[in-house]
C-alpha cells in the first residue's frame, strides 16, 4: 500500500510524498491523484488551485491533504495566516489516523496554536504520534517521560492557590528528580521572587538545568539572562544560540526572541530579511508583536529602533527631528555586548546630532539670506557651520 503522509511543518515530508507521487502507477486511487495534484499546484505556488485539490483530497479521506492545508493556513501561503484554521486541519489530519498530522496537533495543543494551550492533549497526540512512528513523535516528550510528574502535579496545585512558597519546595523536589519542567519553575520563581528572595544566579542555573533537557521556555529564559547580564556575565554569543535552539522547536518566543537578534546584531550579524522571516514566524503562532515588527521592517525605509528603552532614551534625549536622519542598519555587524552596541549607539547618536545641527544652521542660513535679499535691517547670522563629530 502506497504511503502518502505529510510532515504539516513542511520539511522533507513533502518532497517524500512528492517522489511517492511520481511512482505511482495504474493502480493509483482517485483519492491519491487528488491529493498529488494538490501537492504539484503547492509546489508550483499556485496556492489558490492547490487548496482546492487538497479539500477535495481531504473529503476523501486523505490525511496528507489535510496536513498540507494545516501548513498552508498555519504559515499564510497565499492566503493569510489562520492558526485556528490550521488547529483544524491539523485535527482532521489526525483523526484520519495521519501520524504527522497527530504531531503537527500535538505541537498546537503545547505552543497554544490555533487553541487553548493544553499540555495533557498535547502529551497525548504526541505518544499518539510516536506509536504511528513519525520521526518527531519519538521524541522525549515532557509530561510523559518526564520523572516526578506526580510531585510537579502537586507543585502546580500549590501554585494555583497562591502558596509560592510550599509550591517552590515541591517544585525542587520534582527539579532535583530531572523533571525539567519543575527546573523551569524553580528558575522562574528564583528569577521573580516568589516564595524565596530573588537569586539571579540560581535563576540562571535552574534554567541551565532544564534549557539542557530540551525545555523551549528555559532556552528562551536562559538566552534573556545572558543578553541582560542577570545572574551571569553578559554573552551575547552564547545568548543568540540559546535563542536558536529554542526557535529551532518552533517556540513563538524563541522565535520573536531570534528575530530580535537579527534585527540588532545581539550575537549574530544584523540582517534584516532574517529578522523578518523569524518575526513572521512567531507571528503566525499569535504573536501579535512579531507580526507587528515583521510588517513594519518589511518597508526598507523603516527604522530598525531600539533593543529596548535606555537605547531609545539614550540616543533621543538631545534630538528633537531626528526621523529624518535615523536610518541605515548596521547589515553584517555583530555586537558581541552591550558595550559594543552602545559604542555603536554612541557615534550614531554623534552623526544624528550633527545632522540636526546641519539642518537647523541650514535654515537659519536661508532665513538670513531671505531677510538679506528683503533689506532687512535686524537679520540674525547663522554663525559658522556646525562641525561634524570626530
Amino acid at each position: 500500500m502506497l504511503l502518502l503522509a505529510l510532515a504539516g511543518s513542511c520539511r522533507a515530508g513533502v518532497m517524500e510524498d512528492w517522489d511517492a507521487c511520481q511512482k505511482l502507477g495504474a493502480n493509483a486511487t482517485q483519492t491519491q491523484l487528488t491529493y498529488c495534484g494538490g501537492l504539484r499546484s503547492f509546489l508550483q505556488k499556485d496556492y489558490t488551485h492547490a487548496i482546492d485539490s487538497l479539500n477535495r483530497a481531504g473529503a476523501q479521506g486523505s490525511g496528507g491533504a489535510f496536513g498540507l492545508l494545516g501548513y498552508i493556513y498555519e504559515k499564510g501561503r497565499g492566503v493569510p495566516p489562520d492558526p485556528a484554521r490550521a488547529f483544524g486541519y491539523y485535527r482532521q489530519a489526525a483523526q484520519v489516523g495521519n501520524g504527522d498530522g497527530m504531531h503537527e496537533l500535538a505541537r498546537c495543543y503545547r505552543y497554544g496554536i490555533g487553541t487553548a494551550r493544553n499540555e495533557p492533549e498535547a502529551v497525548r497526540w504526541f505518544k499518539e504520534a510516536a506509536a504511528h512512528g513519525t520521526e518527531e513523535g519519538n521524541q522525549p516528550v515532557p509530561g510523559h517521560t518526564d520523572p516526578a510528574q506526580a510531585v510537579f502535579d502537586a507543585g502546580v496545585q500549590q501554585y494555583k492557590a497562591g502558596n509560592y512558597a510550599a509550591a517552590l519546595e515541591t517544585f525542587r523536589k520534582a527539579a532535583d528528580a530531572g523533571n525539567p519542567r519543575a527546573q523551569l519553575q524553580v528558575g522562574s520563581q528564583y528569577e521573580r521572587g516568589e516564595g524565596i528572595a530573588k537569586n539571579a544566579a540560581e535563576a540562571v542555573r535552574w534554567y541551565a538545568k532544564a534549557a539542557a533537557a530540551g525545555d523551549t521556555t528555559a532556552q528562551k529564559n536562559l538566552g534573556q539572562m545572558y543578553e541582560n547580564g542577570q545572574g551571569t556575565p553578559e554573552n551575547w554569543t552564547l545568548a543568540a544560540e540559546w535563542y536558536q535552539k529554542s526557535a529551532s522547536k518552533g517556540s513563538p518566543d524563541g522565535e520573536f526572541a531570534l528575530g530580535r537578534c537579527y534585527e540588532f546584531g545581539i550575537g549574530v550579524p544584523q540582517d534584516r530579511a532574517l529578522a523578518i522571516q523569524w518575526f513572521q514566524k512567531a507571528g503566525a503562532q499569535g504573536n501579535s508583536q512579531a507580526a507587528y515588527f515583521a510588517k513594519w521592517l518589511k518597508e526598507p525605509t523603516n527604522f530598525i529602533g531600539f533593543r529596548n528603552n535606555t537605547e531609545h532614551n539614550y540616543v533621543m534625549d538631545r534630538l528633537h527631528f531626528a526621523g529624518d536622519f535615523l536610518g541605515g542598519d548596521p547589515a553584517g555587524v555583530t555586537f558581541r555586548s552591550s558595550d559594543e552596541r552602545d559604542r555603536f549607539l554612541i557615534a550614531f547618536k554623534s552623526n544624528a546630532v550633527f545632522h540636526e545641527a546641519q539642518a537647523k544652521w541650514a535654515m537659519n542660513r536661508a532665513n538670513y539670506q531671505s531677510c538679506m535679499s528683503a533689506g532687512g535691517s535686524n537679520c540674525q547670522a547663522p554663525g559658522a557651520p556646525p562641525a561634524p563629530p570626530r
